[in-house]
């Protein structure tokens, strides 16, 4: 059984593949779109493909604490940014 489950977390598994880039559409739905109504029903379109709707919240969830700690990083290294995109 573990052999199994190890075999189908790697990358090139097929399942792997579809599920991770479900969840990672969701989640972008939700970074984009906001955590409101409109952002939850991104993700759970993305989630629905691979019948994996009751992660939905939990997408939601991480998807705030991911906005959360790009806004802190913006705030702490918001002028270094500015100054590596004026001078590329």
């Amino acid at each position: 059984m573990s052999r199994m489950l190890v075999k189908s977390l790697q990358a090139g598994d097929t399942v792997f593949e579809r599920i991770s880039h479900a969840v990672y559409l969701a989640t972008r739905g939700v970074v984009l779109a906001g955590n409101g109504p409109q952002g939850r029903k991104l993700a759970y379109m993305a989630l629905w493909r691979v019948g994996a709707i009751d992660l939905t919240d939990r997408v939601v969830a991480a998807a705030e604490i991911l906005v959360a700690v790009a806004t802190v990083s913006v705030n702490v290294h918001g002028q270094w940014y500015k100054y590596l995109a004026d001078n590329m």
